[in-house]
């Protein structure tokens, strides 16, 4: 038995289905309390957005009764003259052409004493008495917001500007449609009950028509909706035990309470019934399917994520520069090795536009250098030979002259010194075309001459330049020289012409391991790190270091003799050129 326990296959029942299962079953059965909590608060909430919108439907048809109230009353008292015109007030009120459908149980005015001016009852004559209306509110003075009551009809009242005539108007209960306002899609169901209520607490309409007329006045939820308030309450039913969700709601005018209120009662269990009986089932039903999760857990960890994430690391080295990183295979799905066999192709075909481009920028640099070589000769042989011989013959020409034409040996001389500035600006630019101390002392000699003649003569004379060595730099290959004082001589000019340096080092030294490291620094502006993974054949540039393609130049040079080249600069806080350069 504990050998069987020991065994792979009971530990990782024991130690992680086991636990995963209870797991479920706690979480299945957590979830159905959640959901009953979740749909009881649903309903509840349900029903009270219909609650409030049935009393504000209620509210809206009083207020439109209201209104055509107060207007016959308006009427009525504009035509009111005496006791002789009650006559022609019940006939104007016989011929409006809306009262009958809008009071179809009649309509009655009343002057401030409470006698009846005139009335207009429809097929029947007007049924209440002066007694009967003093009975529900005084007759003088504003009236209040409250609606009364009588027999199946609402008593809708409403008063002139001036208070003299009060119109009162009989409404039918059933004329508000109730079943309509509270079940708008007409939807059958034998679990609802809603009922319209007075203040009395007598039940005035229900969606269950045998309770109509009852007295409600202990119902839950009525004394509630009586104070102005609305909500949903949560009670059990005394007789199957259920519990319902009641909401409750009053019905308020825009003058304020109205004395009615609304109840929505059903039982939320009965619709959650059906979803339920298929929750109980769930724990059941997802046992398989936890089993079948984890064998596609499994399938899905050894086959899909490994292979990715060693996909992921190889195209991570990649894109730091192994070009060979894709060629171990990942073993995933089919999907994932054609995915890596893309990879592996594109990583062949960078690798080999990256040795054309070396290749090119090897023979675009040599070729440069060829040139800059025959120019720096053609200056020196030709060029400068010439300026020298127009200078001297300038001088023979001035002491021909003597003393006899003083102006004219002035201008002689100024045009010698023109011609001598000239020929020492060719002379550094055929310097600077093809450095003679590189070829004749070597590199540490050329970098040395580099500063002094950017010092004495840069763009900068406000800027220090400085050169510095460490330890005993022998002499390398005659196009690692000349690549090394190029990427110097790059380095130094865009920081004069662009970062406005205060000083500038140049340092060359020896490192451990045997190599070569040449570092240009400067303290001038700067600017913002350049993005990861910088393609040494992209254009980009920088406001600081690149004079248009600084930087592009420095690391083709580099790349020309196989150096690794570092620039770090941010902005306020000046440059920095590292290339290292290892003999092979």
């Amino acid at each position: 038995m504990s050998r069987l326990l020991r065994g792979v296959t009971a530990q990782l029942l024991i130690l992680t289905v086991l636990p995963l299962t209870l797991i479920l079953g706690v979480i299945s059965f957590g979830s159905i309390a959640l959901h009953q909590q979740a749909m009881r608060r649903l309903i509840g909430e349900r029903d009270t957005r219909a609650i409030v919108a049935a009393a504000g439907a209620i509210s809206t048809v009083f207020e439109h009764k209201t209104s055509a109230l107060q207007s016959y009353a308006e009427m009525v008292a504009r035509e009111t003259a005496g006791p002789s015109h009650r006559m022609n007030i019940t006939d104007s009120l016989a011929s409006s052409g809306d009262i009958a459908s809008e009071f179809p149980d009649g309509v009655a005015m009343v002057d401030a004493s409470g006698a009846i001016i005139a009335y207009y009852g429809g097929p029947a004559q007007w049924p209440l008495s002066p007694a009967q209306i003093r009975s529900w509110w005084p007759v003088s003075g504003a009236l209040d917001s409250r609606i009364g009551v009588w027999k199946r009809d609402f008593v809708l009242r409403a008063q002139d500007r001036t208070r003299t005539v009060t119109a009162i108007g009989l409404y039918p209960i059933d004329a508000l449609q109730f079943n309509a306002l509270v079940n708008p899609t007409n939807a059958a169901t034998t679990t609802l009950n809603a009922f319209l209520f007075s203040a009395g607490g007598r039940a005035l309409a229900d969606t269950q028509p045998e309770l109509v007329h009852s007295d409600v006045q202990a119902h839950p939820g009525v004394a509630e909706a009586l104070r102005g308030e609305s909500g949903v309450l949560y009670r059990p039913d005394p007789a199957s035990g259920e519990e319902h969700v009641i909401s409750y709601a009053p019905i308020v005018s825009s003058k304020g309470q109205t004395g009615l209120g609304i109840i929505i009662e059903e039982p939320w269990e009965a619709v959650l019934d059906p979803l339920m009986r298929y929750s109980l089932a769930m724990p059941l039903i997802t046992l398989p399917v936890l089993l079948l999760a984890m064998l596609a857990v499994t399938f899905g960890l050894r086959r899909i994520v490994q292979p990715l994430q060693q996909l992921d690391l190889q195209a991570r080295k990649t894109g730091e520069g192994d070009l060979n990183a894709l060629k171990q295979p990942v073993h995933g799905i089919e999907e994932i090795e054609q995915l890596q066999s893309t990879l592996r192709e594109m990583s062949e075909q960078i690798q080999s536009d990256r040795e054309r481009m070396r290749n090119y920028a090897h023979a675009v640099t040599e070729t440069q250098e060829i040139e800059r070589k025959r120019l720096a000769r053609e200056l020196h042989d030709d060029t400068i030979q010439n300026l020298i011989v127009l200078s001297q013959r300038i001088q023979q020409m001035r002491q021909a002259i003597g003393s006899d034409q003083p102006q004219t040996a002035s201008r002689l001389e100024e045009l010698r010194g023109a011609v001598l500035q000239t020929i020492d600006g060719v002379r550094r630019f055929s310097r600077a075309l093809r450095p003679i101390y590189l070829d004749e002392a070597g590199l540490t000699a050329a970098l040395e001459r580099l500063a002094f003649e950017a010092q004495t003569t840069g763009n900068s004379p406000l800027c220090q330049v400085t050169f510095n060595t460490s330890g005993q730099v022998a002499r390398l290959k005659p196009d690692v020289e000349l690549a090394l004082y190029r990427i110097a001589q790059e380095a130094l000019t865009n920081a004069l012409r662009h970062a406005q340096p205060a000083h500038v080092m140049i340092t060359l030294s020896m490192i451990p391991s045997g190599g070569i490291r040449l570092s240009i620094e400067d303290d001038g502006d700067g600017f913002p790190p350049e993005p990861a993974h910088h393609d040494t054949t992209s254009r980009h540039t920088t406001n600081a270091v690149s004079g248009g393609f600084g930087l592009t130049g420095i690391r083709e040079r580099a790349l020309t003799i196989g150096a690794d080249v570092e620039i770090h600069s941010e902005p306020g806080e000046g440059t920095r050129v590292s290339v290292v350069y290892q003999p092979r």
